[in-house]
């Protein structure tokens, strides 16, 4: 479990986290989610420790250290693109320290239980989509030793199919790790995550899943429409 204990971020005068704590269970997909500029960024940074909170800590609960994280940002990722992505994802696996037999066993149980990346399996990664090339560097993180997986707009850029096929992946790695996206897309929120984290003003609510991508809706703007008017996307 990765748990974020009386977390505080300041810049300069502003506190941005205020004494935030946080559990995120392992073997999920967590969803977090905020309007511009509520520190969605900061806290992401700080759990991926690339940046130092001014108090409190972030642990991984097993090891009672940091956390060992993957972080992809949104925007393109760099994927070597005249490998293929069998080679990108062996390669990948290599530079985090997994052996080759480990790497193969892990590349070979990706490709027959992920459809998404047995349909690319072959290609050269410079033949791809833009939401070809991010499931394959999401893919990435299956076959790394990080215990957390965080993805910001995960879905920016992708089809509807692509969604469907980046929804897969995600479960897939949140088998073996803990996953976070953070996104404005509430439906794809919805459709891909356990459990929500709604941030504003420094702290966090956490629901579980509604029953409804409506119900979802509701609880959103509950929290933000009366906090300047945040605005959510989704796929209908």
């Amino acid at each position: 479990m990765i748990r974020i204990q009386q977390v505080t971020r300041r810049f300069g005068d502003q506190t941005i986290l205020d004494h935030l704590s946080l559990d995120f269970e392992e073997r999920h997909v967590h969803a977090l989610i905020a309007p511009n500029g509520s520190g969605k960024t900061t806290l992401l940074g700080i759990i991926a420790d690339i940046l130092a909170p001014n108090e409190g800590r972030v642990i991984d609960t097993h090891t009672r250290r940091k956390p060992n994280t993957t972080i992809l940002l949104s925007g393109e990722n760099n994927l070597f693109m005249k490998n293929t992505v069998r080679e990108n994802l062996r390669y990948l696996a290599a530079i985090q320290g997994v052996s080759a037999r480990e790497a193969h066993d892990i590349v070979q149980e990706l490709i027959r239980l992920a459809p998404v990346v047995r349909d690319l399996d072959g290609r050269k990664v410079e033949e791809l989509s833009y939401g070809q090339k991010r499931m394959v560097a999401i893919a990435s993180a299956a076959v790394s030793k990080s215990s957390c997986l965080i993805v910001d707009e995960a879905a920016e850029g992708l089809d509807i199919d692509n969604v469907q096929a980046l929804v897969a992946l995600l479960r897939f790695v949140a088998r073996h790790q803990t996953v976070i996206i953070a996104s404005h897309d509430l439906h794809f929120c919805f459709e891909a995550a356990d459990s929500f984290h709604f941030l504003a003003h420094g702290k966090v609510t956490t629901v579980a899943k509604p029953a409804s991508y409506e119900q979802l809706v509701d609880e959103y703007e509950s929290l933000f429409a009366a906090k300047g008017g945040a605005t959510h996307e989704g796929h209908h």
